[in-house]
């Protein structure tokens, strides 16, 4: 928002305005969600849902969708009374098994890391449209996928 590029990208005139206020329902049972995992007492919490509502919502969104190919009308028509507390916990739960030890994730790591999470969600979920996830990628020496 900060340059006329980026308020043009999200208020474009491809984009129906009433997706905005589902995209903040979404994030707001998310945020409720995530309050009952996040660390209590540590410096970790100060960044939890910051780190963590963004590739929740759009896992348990993809189980909604059965797929990752959901458009900007799909996500303004969706119920979101279906985003229940037991998907987006369950979603959590399974991002948080994939994250395994990689908890603090470097800037330049995360955009692998939430590719390698949709494309497990695919596997696990049966979720179609992972492959338009996956954006081209940052030369990273340090990034292994067994990490």
């Amino acid at each position: 928002m900060r340059t006329p590029n980026s308020y043009n990208r999200v208020f474009s005139e491809d984009t129906p305005l009433t997706v905005w206020p589902c995209v903040a329902r979404i994030l707001k049972k998310t945020d409720s969600v995530l309050e009952t995992v996040r660390p209590i007492g540590t410096r970790a919490n100060e960044r939890f849902l910051k780190t963590w509502r963004q590739i929740t919502s759009f896992v348990a969104t993809a189980r909604i969708f059965d797929g990752f190919t959901f458009s900007a009308l799909d996500l303004a028509s969706l119920d979101t009374d279906t985003l229940t507390n037991d998907l987006l916990r369950s979603s959590w739960d399974f991002i948080e098994g994939v994250a395994g030890e990689r908890v603090k994730l470097k800037h330049a790591g995360r955009a692998l890391f939430v590719t390698e999470v949709c494309q497990a969600a695919a596997r696990q979920y049966h979720l179609m449209g992972v492959e338009g996830v996956e954006r081209k990628r940052p030369f990273s020496p340090d990034y292994s996928p067994n990490r």
